[in-house]
């Protein structure tokens, strides 16, 4: 798929794992990871609109959010070996009236999807598809970087996309007032996921001279690895996950025993003591 950022390509993606099933590991740790040797080609790059560096960029994300991956995604240098250590969080927000800034419980039977280009809602669908309405509706057009379509807005031309959707998208960005009016917010149970990154340089000067000695290759072979080849290693750092969830610090249970409790206790109080008085008269006269 091709993005602001490049090609995109996603692994364990929701369309995959409905045909064929999610991809498992039964343990945790580096030799049960997930290894991928990316050659990005630089001498094909023709044309950088957001960046001025080279490499990847790569997203942990739930298969069911949009990839933000121009705003999250962290960038992985040619001429390295990278390890991405992966724990999972999951976090149950409470569903209105609680909190300021209330969530979305979509798993209420009466919520319907405001989204038009999403069949599932997130924040981050949320946020992408509030960008395509603002650009629909300021150039007229969709860009070619997206993969929504509608058949009853053309795809904007090369001319269009530098003249207006740049701009627009640069000012939809820096501007907190288009996203705020969409009112994106997250959905009261969300699963995220936490990376902690290291890196050793690739290949080694060792391994460069036995792959140059076997195969032939020119004295160049290194500098031409270093640039264009790196390598990606991610895996589960522990078999479980963290739960945050949220509950009522008071709810309407409490508030009825505290008041049920209460009036209890005065009414028993003043029961007894006029029983009391009773009893005293009657054994005075």
């Amino acid at each position: 798929v091709t993005t602001p950022m490049g090609n995109c390509f996603t692994f364990q993606s929701m369309e995959i794992i409905e045909k064929k099933g999610r991809l498992v590991s039964s343990q945790a740790g580096v030799d049960q990871g997930f290894i991928v040797i990316v050659n990005i080609s630089q001498d094909e790059y023709f044309y950088q609109m957001y960046s001025y560096s080279a490499g990847i960029r790569i997203l942990v994300h739930d298969p069911r959010d949009w990839p933000l991956i121009d705003s999250l995604g962290m960038a992985i240098s040619p001429g390295t070996e990278t390890f991405l250590s992966v724990s999972e969080t999951r976090v149950k927000r409470m569903p209105p009236p609680y909190g300021n800034n209330t969530c979305i419980d979509v798993t209420d039977p009466n919520f319907r999807n405001p989204l038009k280009y999403f069949d599932e809602y997130t924040k981050s669908a949320c946020i992408e598809n509030c960008l395509v309405d603002f650009l629909i509706s300021s150039c007229q057009c969709i860009p070619h970087t997206t993969i929504i379509k509608n058949s009853s807005v053309p795809i904007c031309s090369f001319a269009s996309y530098n003249d207006c959707v740049r701009k627009m998208e640069y000012l939809y960005k820096t501007s907190n007032e288009y996203l705020m009016k969409c009112n994106c917010r997250d959905p009261c149970t969300k699963t995220s996921y936490q990376v902690t990154r290291s890196e050793a340089y690739f290949p080694s000067e060792r391994r460069t001279e036995e792959l140059s000695a076997i195969y032939g290759y020119p004295d160049d072979f290194s500098a031409f690895m270093r640039q264009n080849y790196l390598v990606l290693t991610m895996y589960i750092s522990e078999m479980n996950y963290n739960v945050y969830e949220e509950s009522a610090a008071y709810s309407i249970g409490d508030f009825q025993s505290d008041v049920g409790g209460n009036l209890g206790l005065c009414l028993g109080a003043s029961f007894l003591s006029l029983a009391e008085l009773i009893e005293y008269f009657i054994f005075v006269i």
